[in-house]
């Protein structure tokens, strides 16, 4: 089965840096970050049934442990009308 790379922010697996206007820096190392996506076919049409092996997360080039991954199909859906 074809891999799917997971682009993730560097700074994101690693932690996080603030800084403000007074200069403070805020650093915290996280052990878990959530990457929430979808994968869409050529015709943009969602693909669902894909497993934790079928994606490779990196940061600066290096593999990441997948620890958790679950297919979430309960998300809030957002809808628009437009009534002219």
């Amino acid at each position: 089965m074809r891999k799917w790379l997971v682009p993730v922010c560097s700074l994101a697996a690693a932690g996080f840096i603030v800084a403000q206007e007074s200069d403070t820096v805020l650093k915290v190392d996280v052990n878990v970050v959530n990457i929430l996506f979808s994968v869409h076919d050529k015709r943009g049409g969602l693909i669902g049934n894909l497993k934790k092996e079928d994606f490779t997360v990196l940061e600066d080039g290096k593999e990441q442990t997948i620890k958790y991954f679950t297919r979430e199909t309960d998300l809030p859906l957002t809808l628009g009308l437009l009534v002219t």
